[in-house]
């Protein structure tokens, strides 16, 4: 009989278990780098530059047209405090209520060329909104198309949409649809709006509310 004693051999790790380690790390790996990609794709629900796509509405970077802004606009407005301002001049056009503009427009406000039958002034410009431009178009809607600013003057191309209700530009009331596009110059001082040179494609509105 031998007398050497035989050494145990030292256990081996065995393929399945080493292999559920493996793939154990694996899972805690991927499982991270879910979460971090997770919480990364999720808005801040606290931060000043999340927007909402519904117009007619308080945003970041002020009210928004119901008729709508191009891209262009939407990138002037969210930078610039002045085109904020001169698009408040607008507004009034949509609500019906030119109470805003005791707030956006200097008392001494020239709108330039004063409509027909159109007073001077802040009031002016209230009156002619309300009983020319809103009575006619009840469901009037603006879109600004561009806004180009350069110091404190605001240049805005526009255009207006709305069913003519009463007679305009000496043609009766149609009950009809129309489109036409105006641009806007205005100049702002010390917050407010002091002058607005302006000039409409009537031209084009009047063949749309005569044509057959």
């Amino acid at each position: 009989m031998s007398t050497r004693t035989r050494t145990a051999p030292t256990p081996r790790l065995r393929r399945p278990r080493r292999s559920g380690i493996l793939l154990g790390s694996a899972l805690l790996v991927f499982t991270a780098a879910a979460n971090v990609a997770t919480a990364t794709a999720q808005p801040d629900a606290t931060s000043s530059t999340t927007t909402t796509t519904t117009v007619g509405r308080q945003e970041p970077y002020g009210w928004v047209p119901k008729g709508g802004l191009s891209h262009q606009a939407r990138s002037v407005l969210a930078h610039s405090a002045v085109a904020r301002t001169a698009l408040e001049l607008y507004r009034p056009f949509e609500s019906g209520d030119a109470h805003v503009y005791d707030r956006v427009l200097a008392d001494d406000y020239v709108d330039v060329p004063l409509a027909p039958g159109q007073s001077p002034g802040r009031e002016g410009m209230k009156r002619h909104v309300l009983d020319d431009i809103v009575a006619t178009f009840p469901d009037l809607r603006v879109r600004i198309d561009a806004i180009y600013v350069s110091g404190s003057t605001v240049t805005f191309r526009e255009t207006f949409t709305g069913t003519q209700t009463r007679p305009f530009l000496g043609v009766p009331a149609t009950h009809r649809g129309i489109s036409y596009r105006a641009t806007d110059v205005h100049q702002l001082a010390h917050g407010h709006i002091v002058r607005t040179d302006h000039l409409e494609d009537f031209y084009g509105a009047y063949r749309q509310m005569t044509r057959p």
